[in-house]
């Protein structure tokens, strides 16, 4: 039978603990959501990992995301490839919604 979680805090634990299992078994590289400044404390406080970093911080950005990487890869490696490894999705209006000036 899972287990039900409780709070959204649980949620997030498992999820962030679900990426690094699966890191860790598939020797991927993997990485969590863009996550708030409360959602990056609470990971913060309650782990501590070798084999990850926040990406956004060097930008001091304000949502950052949690890239695991296998042991066997070194994270300049990881950090030299991140445009392959995150995108960003861009939105465009349609033509119709867009302003006109």
């Amino acid at each position: 039978m899972k287990k039900k979680y409780e709070s959204e805090e649980e949620i997030l634990i498992a999820k962030i603990l679900d990426k690094k299992r699966l890191c860790d078994t598939k020797n991927k590289v993997m990485y969590s959501d863009f996550l708030n400044e409360k959602e990056q404390m609470i990971i913060e406080k309650n782990f501590v990992f070798d084999t990850c970093f926040w990406f956004g911080k060097e930008e001091n950005l304000d949502r950052k995301v949690l890239i695991f990487y296998p042991e066997k890869i070194s994270e300049s490696l990881v950090r030299n490839c991140l445009k392959s490894i995150i995108s960003v999705i861009r939105i465009s209006l349609p033509n119709e919604l867009k302003r006109r000036i």
